[in-house]
């Protein structure tokens, strides 16, 4: 009988195989359409359809230099025809599941030439995927079911910000010490001994500075009227279009310029130092 290790792969394979072979088929319907809107930032217009269709083709780190973890910011848009957008959706749908896959495979650790190896590692790399984005791979690509009248790129910044009681953070604290190395330790009991001095009742908030990422305000010609939205925009946008249609009027992602995090609201009321640096968490300010 098959091992669980063996019978994981094959379906890796599988799922990678039907990925590779919908993006590919993706890739010759977009060609095909050599009269519709397209747009690629940084690309000129006659480039731009080979360019995208590289790109979301694409499953490995697009060069050696990338780090681990790494993805291609791409601001691309592109009109397409109603079978398109259900086969984006149905590339979205094979994306999750090799996402699903692939973190059940996390789970399993196996004995490789490499040393020991998460059986994911392991697969990908006997699959030929040495050099294997998984980031850039699950990410999904957007699609529309209206038309796009208007698309404006701009960076954000935001806190992620999660609140927790005392008990919570003591109880985290204490985890990190079951493994904590030396140095790291010393900081984590500093820290769980300051948390001794906070009322039990008191709301703490761990906040953690998300990095800088793309995103678009677009608006949408409905049927009925205007809809305006807000997305993250790493990915190209895919919205129903005719031949010789236009483009929506765009507004390019500005060049990325040093600057302060934007606050929201609740990041006001929040001591900007950090209560517990160890894990970071933070009490509000007085």
């Amino acid at each position: 009988m098959p091992s669980v290790d063996s019978i994981l792969q094959v379906e890796l394979k599988a799922i990678l195989d039907l990925l590779n072979q919908q993006l590919q088929q993706l890739s010759d319907q977009l060609m095909a359409q050599q009269h519709w809107p397209v747009y690629v930032q940084g690309v000129d217009f006659t480039h731009a359809k080979t360019n995208l269709c590289t790109h979301i083709r694409q499953l490995e780190y697009d060069n050696d230099a990338m780090k681990p973890g790494e993805t291609v910011s791409y601001q691309g848009i592109c009109g397409t025809t109603a079978e398109s957008l259900a086969l984006i959706q149905a590339t979205n749908e094979t994306r999750g599941q090799l996402s699903m896959l692939l973190r059940k495979m996390d789970k399993i650790i196996v004995q490789s030439e490499q040393g020991r190896l998460r059986l994911s590692v392991q697969a990908l790399n006997a699959l030929g995927y040495a050099r294997f984005n998984r980031k850039q791979t699950i990410r999904k690509l957007y699609t529309f079911d209206d038309r796009l009248n208007t698309v404006s790129y701009f960076w954000a910044s935001q806190r992620k910000i999660t609140k927790a009681s005392v008990a919570e953070v003591r109880a985290d604290i204490d985890r990190k010490l079951e493994n904590a190395a030396a140095d790291f330790r010393y900081y984590l009991t500093a820290d769980r001994e300051h948390l001794s001095n906070v009322p039990a009742n008191e709301v703490l908030y761990y906040v953690y500075q998300k990095n800088d990422n793309p995103r678009a305000n677009y608006v949408l010609d409905t049927a009925d009227g205007p809809k305006r939205g807000s997305c993250l925009a790493s990915s190209p946008f895919f919205y129903p279009a005719s031949e010789n249609s236009a483009l929506p009027r765009i507004r390019d992602l500005p060049d990325l310029q040093q600057r302060a995090p934007r606050l929201s609201r609740t990041d006001k009321v929040i001591n900007d130092t950090p209560f517990l640096p160890s894990v970071h968490v933070h009490r509000l300010a007085p």
